[in-house]
């Protein structure tokens, strides 16, 4: 897993996460903007999140809203992980700050 925070280690797949605070930002090269947990947030700042995009499109980097969010990780057939751990926003929480 990448090190990029303060806090690294993601918390277990299906643990809920209340109040979280995450942030629209661009990645190099891709075109549609991403969320990501701010970087004081007690979850790492490198994980994905699950977010709709009508609330990302149009937005400028920076902007911020509080979610309840869930871990989620893929799984390949035999079981085994595929990719990182992700957040999935539960859209009925989402507030923009």
């Amino acid at each position: 897993m990448p090190s990029h925070g303060i806090h690294e280690t993601p918390p277990e797949e299906g643990t809920s996460v209340l109040g979280l605070v995450v942030e629209i930002h661009f990645d190099a090269g891709i075109t549609r903007p991403r969320v990501r947990p701010v970087a004081d947030a007690p979850i790492p700042s490198w994980m994905r999140v699950e977010f709709p995009r009508h609330l990302r499109l149009g937005r400028q980097a920076g902007v911020r809203f509080v979610i309840n969010a869930v871990v989620a990780q893929k799984h390949y057939a035999d079981g085994t992980l595929k990719g990182q751990p992700y957040l999935v926003a539960d859209r009925g929480s989402i507030r923009v700050l």
